[in-house]
């Protein structure tokens, strides 16, 4: 992309190759993405892929991606995003718990 278009890539388009890899069902490849990502990933990208887990039951894989997410140091820069990142998490995995999986 940089390459042919000048476009350096930024957090939202590795969220969005998150998100395609997410709804194909190719979990394990979109979670490895997010490890190699070369920023830390934003509020979306947690979302894309725990999205992807519930719709194709990868319980393992969205407890694990959550606790993580949650256990992080608080990232320099805006607090109140922060905590509406922190809270998201903790509301999905939740309803997680709660809903069994089951939508």
């Amino acid at each position: 992309m940089e390459k042919v278009y000048g476009i350096r890539p930024n957090q939202r388009h590795y969220t969005c190759v998150v998100d395609m890899l997410s709804r194909a069902g190719r979990l394990r490849e979109a979670d490895e993405f997010v490890e190699s990502m070369p920023c830390e990933p934003e509020a979306n990208t947690w979302s894309a892929l725990l999205s992807g887990c519930r719709t194709y039951g990868d319980e393992e894989r969205a407890m694990g991606r959550c606790g993580e997410h949650e256990r992080r140091d608080e990232p320099e820069g805006d607090q109140e995003e922060w905590g509406l990142q922190l809270d998201g998490a903790e509301k999905y995995s939740a309803s997680v718990l709660f809903t069994g999986w089951k939508s």
